[in-house]
């Protein structure tokens, strides 16, 4: 009996000899995310105190945690592609050194059958497809479901119900 999804206990396998680089990887783009919405609650912050009594607002310590913040997003971005983008790059090469022991390694009759730049041509864009998967592929749907959480609590406490009418075209 065949075992059920190969395809899926082959990339748990590549990701399980880098447990850190990608755990670290996907708490970076969670965090990532959490701190993206910061500068639009210190703007809501910024524009009702302004409203209120314009001559009593300082921005400088606004302006200051707003440059801290864009500069901890670019730290965390700057994280997610080290410990996301170059382990999968890793496992691409080792993917295409493997591959290609095992073709050079093979036996000539049965290498000489096969159109070399089919063979080339299928390995290569499936190694590339995989590498995009484990890179790309990740950092988009961890980021995805973190600002499907985020982003509607953080229109709940800027507009209150008013995120109801916001969100209810996503509703229906």
């Amino acid at each position: 009996m065949k075992a059920k999804f190969p395809f899926l206990k082959f990339i748990w396998r590549l990701i399980r000899k880098r447990p850190w680089h990608y755990a670290g990887g996907i708490l970076s783009v969670i965090v990532l995310d959490a701190v993206d919405m910061i500068p639009s609650l210190l703007i809501k912050e910024i524009t009702n105190k302004v409203q209120k009594a314009p001559q009593d607002v300082d921005l400088t310590f606004y302006a200051l945690a707003l440059a801290g913040c864009y500069f901890l997003i670019s730290l965390l971005r700057l994280g997610w592609r080290f410990l996301l983008i170059v382990p999968s790059r890793n496992i691409e090469r080792e993917l295409r050194k493997s591959a290609y022991l095992k073709l050079v390694s093979s036996d000539f009759a049965e290498v000489s059958k096969l159109k070399t730049g089919d063979v080339v041509s299928t390995l290569s864009q499936d190694l590339s497809n995989l590498r995009m998967f484990l890179g790309p592929g990740i950092v988009v749907l961890i980021d995805s479901l973190a600002l499907f959480i985020f982003i509607p609590i953080t229109l709940f406490y800027i507009l209150g119900m008013g995120a109801v009418w916001v969100l209810l075209p996503f509703l229906i």
